[in-house]
């Protein structure tokens, strides 16, 4: 097939869709709405995952697409390189432990269970911080900065896209443990809400982050 437009969670252009000219869509759940629309374009097959369920995703589309076996062998490489990977980053850390934390000009954001978070806490098994707060929907929590003041990981991964931003303007951020120590380790927004999501995204994010993680 020549083209496989994916439509997840973001608005459509229909115009862009059709000069594309796919020959199947893949629609997300938030798609189901337009499915008529999309139906005129090419065939439009409607995804049943949310899409922080990589691995559920991967194997309907896999299902679709006839390539089970392509996809299980996937899966498997990936897990034992992210096995290796833990391996040669706990030889650097022990047992110190994590916060993945997201900051823009107006909001302070707490993950663990999506994103970069799901990578590191469930791909790479790093320790996660005791006292991070469970999780909403979206895979974290909107907090205030003085949640930091009580809060202090050993290694921050840290989700921003530039410096002005109101973690990195406070006095309690500078003071952090993992700051001072120069254990922080920046993402983007880019990386954290679409690499983190898809096959390959995942596979090359993982070794950036092994890499800025272990110093190798």
């Amino acid at each position: 097939m020549s083209s496989l437009p994916f439509c997840y969670m973001t608005d459509l252009n229909l115009e862009a869709i059709v000069a594309a000219n796919p020959d199947l869509i893949f629609a997300g759940p938030t798609q189901e709405k337009i499915i008529g629309q999309l139906e005129k374009i090419a065939p439009t097959v409607l995804v049943p995952h949310g899409f922080d369920a990589f691995r559920e995703r991967f194997a309907f589309i896999a299902e679709v697409m006839d390539k089970q076996t392509e996809m299980e062998e996937w899966m498997k490489a990936y897990e034992e390189r992210a096995e290796q990977l833990h391996k040669e980053i706990k030889n650097v850390i022990c047992e110190e432990h994590f916060a993945v934390i997201g900051a823009t000009t107006k909001e302070l954001h707490i993950y663990s269970t999506t994103g970069v978070a799901d990578m590191i806490f469930g791909d790479l098994k790093l320790p996660m911080m005791p006292g991070t707060p469970e999780a909403d929907y979206w895979g974290g929590i909107v907090a205030d900065l003085e949640i930091l003041s009580t809060f202090e990981p050993d290694h921050i991964v840290l989700i921003a896209d530039n410096e002005n931003n109101m973690l990195e303007q406070s006095a309690i951020w500078s003071s952090m443990k993992a700051v001072k120590e120069g254990n922080v380790y920046r993402m983007t927004n880019r990386q954290n809400y679409n690499e983190a999501f898809y096959a390959l995204g995942k596979k090359k994010l993982i070794e950036e982050l092994a890499v800025n993680i272990s110093g190798k």
